[in-house]
């Protein structure tokens, strides 16, 4: 139906515009938080942490990755309360 070779070009073309609409959604609301320090150290801190959930699931399958998820939601969801 289509021509899959015309889709990849495509893709490749649009991926980075794509991407960067994330970063600079990050970096608006970097410059609006009111400590960028602890902002920040939440980013590196949760990228280690999906860094880390990533080799699990390497170790244990990706069926466990679903737990992971509704865990990080519910600590999320934790601490949104508190503030």
């Amino acid at each position: 139906m289509y021509n899959k070779s015309l889709l990849m070009k495509s893709g490749t073309k649009i991926t980075p515009l794509f991407l960067s609409s994330f970063l600079s959604l990050f970096l608006e609301m970097f410059l609006i938080r009111w400590n960028p320090a602890s902002a920040l150290g939440s980013n590196l801190l949760g990228a280690t942490i999906g860094g880390f959930c990533e080799y699990l699931t390497m170790l244990w399958g990706f069926q466990i990755l679903w737990l992971f998820a509704i865990g990080f939601y519910l600590i999320a969801g934790i601490f949104q309360n508190r503030k």
